[in-house]
């Protein structure tokens, strides 16, 4: 799933929101790429940085 530089064009909250709909739609192991626009850490989310990705990029843990 990609999403990629339009979070920056919502409120705080609805960014929480969009994070939390995006991350409740991917299957677990799913992937989620994001841009410099979209900066999950600020948010509570059940996805993982993906490490020595060359872009953002979030895997969905498998767990939860």
């Amino acid at each position: 799933m990609f999403c990629r530089n339009v979070m920056i064009y919502f409120s705080p909250s609805c960014q929480q929101l969009l994070v939390e709909t995006l991350s409740r739609l991917l299957a677990p192991g799913g992937h989620l790429f994001t841009g410099d626009a979209e900066p999950l850490h600020l948010f509570s989310h059940d996805l993982a940085a993906v490490p020595d990705a060359s872009c953002l990029v979030y895997r969905k843990l498998e767990n939860l």
